[in-house]
Parts: C-alpha cells; structure tokens; sequence
C-alpha cells in the first residue's frame, strides 16, 4: 500500500468491507493481514509514505461495508448484538477449540458426535500429529516472506476464534473451517522447508507429503463412514418404533 498503489489498497479495502457485510468471521482473515502489514510497514525503509493506501484502503472498506452500515444506522447496530449463545467464557472457549474442534480440524474427531474416529487409540494419533503441526508451524514462520504471514494466521487463528460468543458450539467444527486449508499450506510449507534446512533430497520431500495426504484421506473415509453408519442405525431404530398405521 505505498505510493502507486492505490488499486491494491482498494481492493484489499473493498474486500474487507463486502466481507464484513457478508459475515463477521472475516476478521479470521483481516485481522492477522493488518499485524502483517503492519509490520511490513515499519520494516519497509519510506514506511512513512504507506499513509496514502492506509487511508484509499480505509475509505475503500467503508464504501464496501455501505450495505451493512445502511441498515444498522439508526437502529443502534442489532448486528452487533449476539442472540443466544453458550454461556463459556474466554478461556473455556479457547480450551475448547484446541480439545474438540482442533482434532475434528484434522480428522481425529468425528464431525457429528466429536466421538474420537481411532476411539481408544487416538493418542498414538494425536501426539505425532500435532507434533507435527506445531514443528511445520515453526518451520513456516521460520521461513519469512508470504509463508510468515500464512503462519502468523494459523497461530493467531485459536485467540480469534474464542473471541466469538458461538465458539463453544463446535458441533461439526462449522467455526473452525477457514482453518483446514491453512494447516494443508503450513504443513506442506514446513515440510519443504525441513527438508531445505536438512539439505534433504526433494523426494524424501515429496514422499512425506504423500503418507500425509495418505493419512488424512484414510481419517476422512473413516470418519465419514463413522457418520453414515451412526445415521443408519438412527434411521433403523425411529423406523423400529414407529407405531404402525390401523
């Protein structure tokens, strides 16, 4: 957003407001994009002269977020008024997320019942993966660049997600779904990166990332066949008792 540059400022605004006016998990996006920018703004040696496309950004956002500023003005901002919710506070919220709703993100947890897909071996599951989510996080921000604000993302994603009174709801991890394809760049990122650093050969690399996606397509199938046999049997048995006709 430095001088010149105006177009990109307007459309990264204009975006922010129409996603705003769409849904208020955008802030799952704009938020870690304003500390990256941030921080490339001061980093950047005429960081003085990003004051320009802060602000064509600011008014491009605002022009986009008009939908929803036209029908909350004048009637005290309802939108802004939660309904109903869980009754968690911050912490629960966030302990929440990393007990149910992270293992569901990556298939360990079915979507349905959050009943544990490998049931009672689900450690020897859990620990290697998140080990490795966590290693190929550090990797990620470890390599800078576009990969340390796709990293920042990831690891600020968890204090956001608890912010919303909804977080405790993690039925079928609807709140958690922006994560999913993060966590595929983090881990391929870090992965390439590992093996950067190791001065691996690029199949070992490529034959990691293979078992991975192996892996997680055989949690998926389970999963889902977890799903579908627990309606089946739902089904089955409402069938089993329904009182016949005279």
């Amino acid at each position: 957003m430095a001088r010149g540059t105006s177009s990109p400022s307007q459309a990264a605004g204009c975006l922010a407001g129409v996603g705003w006016w769409s849904s208020p998990e955008i802030a799952y996006y704009a938020l870690p994009t304003v500390l990256v920018v941030a921080g490339a703004m001061v980093m950047y040696p005429n960081w003085r002269t990003w004051w320009q496309g802060s602000l064509v950004a600011v008014g491009a956002a605002v022009t986009g977020a008009l939908p929803w500023l036209w029908v909350n003005y004048g009637s005290g901002f309802p939108s802004l008024h939660h309904v109903q919710s869980t009754n968690l506070h911050y912490g629960r919220r966030l302990s929440v997320f990393f007990q149910d709703v992270l293992p569901m993100a990556v298939g360990l947890r079915s979507p349905d019942s959050g009943a544990w897909v490998l049931r009672t071996s689900h450690v020897l599951a859990l620990v290697p993966v998140m080990a490795f989510l966590i290693a190929t996080l550090g990797l990620c921000l470890a390599r800078g660049g576009r990969s340390l604000a796709i990293g920042v993302w990831v690891l600020t994603f968890p204090f956001l997600y608890a912010v919303s009174p909804f977080a405790g709801d993690w039925i079928d991890g609807r709140y958690a779904s922006y994560l999913v394809p993060f966590l595929a760049l983090t881990a391929t990122i870090g992965t390439c990166e590992a093996f950067r650093r190791l001065r691996g050969t690029r199949w070992v690399a490529t034959v990691v990332m293979s078992a991975v996606v192996v892996i997680s397509m055989a949690l998926a199938v389970i999963g889902v066949r977890q799903v579908i046999n627990a309606e089946h049997m739902h089904s089955h048995r409402a069938g089993a008792t329904r009182t016949p006709r005279l």
